[in-house]
């Protein structure tokens, strides 16, 4: 309980705490229900099958990495957000690859050598600073949880507009749990 005379922050942490150590705060909260959830200790379960048992691997493995790719996903990311990361995929000759993911159907996999090529080691190497995994693992990381992610934030096999994307990384984290909430 606070102490009279002060004031409660965002997510339960003082005001003088940095916005961004609240973010991390509010992100992990929500990575450790997504791992609870996803790991059948929670309301989820892993029966859905293959897609959400690779994000619940990648998120016990190295939560951060989910959370760097949640990312790329937002409006605020700079290479253009969803349809930016299907497009970059396309370019890649692997438009059929992340077309599937977006589909209701099966989602075709995707390797560790395609996704060096889609993003370049310069970005692989980026992705893995900002993660904390290694350059070598990041690739396999991310193949395990960008078909998963790119499902889940297209309902019903649509592409939202960009205005409808989401807006932050906690935002793509906090649809997965509503959804393995609902299930």
């Amino acid at each position: 309980m606070p102490r009279r005379g002060t004031r409660q922050g965002l997510a339960g942490f003082p005001p003088a705490v940095p916005a961004s150590v609240r973010r991390k705060g509010r992100q992990m909260s929500i990575l450790n229900s997504l791992v609870t959830a996803l790991t059948g200790g929670g309301a989820g379960g892993a029966s859905k099958g293959g897609t959400l048992a690779n994000i619940a691997r990648v998120a016990m493995r190295n939560p951060q990495l989910l959370a760097v790719a949640a990312a790329m996903f937002t409006s605020a990311n700079k290479h253009g957000g969803l349809t930016g990361m299907i497009d970059k995929f396309k370019q890649h000759g692997l438009g059929d690859v992340a077309q599937s993911w977006v589909g209701e159907g099966e989602s075709k996999e995707v390797n560790a050598d395609q996704i060096r090529e889609v993003f370049g080691e310069q970005g692989i190497e980026r992705i893995a600073q900002k993660s904390g995994a290694t350059p070598q693992e990041t690739p396999d990381l991310l193949a395990s949880v960008l078909p998963g992610l790119v499902n889940m934030l297209t309902p019903g096999g649509r592409t939202p507009p960009q205005a409808e994307a989401p807006k932050s990384s906690e935002d793509v984290l906090a649809m997965l749990q509503n959804m393995l909430r609902g299930r």
